[in-house]
């Protein structure tokens, strides 16, 4: 009689696979965890000097947030030919505009403008004076005879700290009866108060068109703008020329046509 070979017992693969599917279903959730998003960097602060004034300004939404004197302002984007323009109104209701183009920004508060606004380190930063008071309208006195009158007609500007203007551009400046000053740099126009003093000529901040114009004519506009508001005195020559000076000996001369 031959003998029975051993039965095979047949083994199903589908348990083995159940198990092996647990085991590496086990381990990704013991594993896995979280994907958590870095947390976005907060808006930087850019600091500027305006003049002699500190300014700090930050993205704020579409707009910008705008530290000035110590106080913040929220100024919205308006359209503008170059660069980032910005508009709002401070607590007084003033019209406040900040335009920067690459870098290199003018600000306007009311009738108060400085035309140049450079990037500083806040750590080198000077104290800040306090801003000009209006200077109210006064009427100046009638001129002594054989010296011209500050007023009447334009002054074409020939020298700026002694140096003439940029070759083509004729610069000018006038004084009207009613206190007001008003004149071209050579870029844009610009206006402004004056006063006559017993201490000498007192100008306001100059404020003005804000059009771009090539490098040159802007240094030109800034240094011209800069000494008409630090004016103290006026004289005229023996040969006629206006000269306006400051307190610190900077110059400006004219003449008229």
């Amino acid at each position: 009689m031959t003998p029975r070979p051993p039965s095979r017992r047949h083994i199903h693969p589908f348990p083995i696979l159940l198990l092996g599917a647990l085991w590496l279903l086990t381990g990704c959730v013991a594993t896995t965890e979280p994907i958590r998003s870095a947390p976005q960097p907060a808006a930087a602060v850019t600091h500027w000097r305006c003049g002699a004034y500190p300014v700090e300004t930050r993205p704020a939404g579409a707009g910008m947030r705008l530290v000035f004197n110590g106080r913040a302002h929220h100024l919205h984007p308006t359209p503008a030919a170059s660069g980032a323009r910005y508009e709002g109104r401070d607590s007084a209701g003033q019209a406040m505009v900040f335009w920067d183009k690459a870098g290199v920004a003018s600000l306007q508060i009311g009738g108060w403008m400085h035309p140049t606004c450079r990037h500083e380190h806040p750590q080198l930063r000077p104290p800040s004076p306090p801003l000009p008071p209006p200077a109210p309208p006064t009427v100046p006195a009638p001129a002594p005879v054989g010296v011209p009158a500050l007023t009447g007609g334009e002054w074409h500007i020939e020298r700026i700290q002694g140096l003439a203007p940029a070759a083509g551009i004729r610069p000018s400046v006038a004084f009207s009866p009613d206190g007001r000053v008003s004149g071209h740099s050579g870029c844009n126009r610009f206006m402004g108060r004056y006063t006559l003093e017993p201490s000498g000529l007192r100008l306001s901040a100059m404020a003005g068109t804000r059009m771009a114009c090539p490098d040159p004519l802007m240094k030109q506009e800034d240094q011209l703008l800069q000494l008409l508001s630090s004016v103290s005195q006026h004289l005229f020559d023996a040969s006629g020329a206006l000269i306006l000076r400051t307190s610190d000996g900077r110059t400006l001369s004219a003449r008229r046509p």
